[in-house]
């Protein structure tokens, strides 16, 4: 997973900056970075709402790990 996660970290740190241009130049300065605002906007909803993440499950603390470890 973690390779996965670097892989497209890496792809998305190179591409960025050359679709970025791309978009700069297509469209005016602002409208590209509302496009961008929107994008972040609109990936935020859907992960806000996605129902895989809304019931994550959660660690339930036992007594052990409450109590402090004597030595």
């Amino acid at each position: 997973m973690s390779s996965g996660t670097g892989l497209a970290a890496g792809v998305a740190g190179a591409l960025g900056p050359v679709l970025g241009g791309v978009l700069v130049a297509a469209v005016s300065a602002s409208q590209a970075v509302l496009l961008c605002a929107a994008g972040i906007a609109a990936v935020t909803v859907l992960v806000t709402v996605s129902p895989a993440l809304r019931s994550f499950p959660r660690h339930e603390v036992t007594e052990e790990e409450q109590s402090p470890a004597t030595v």
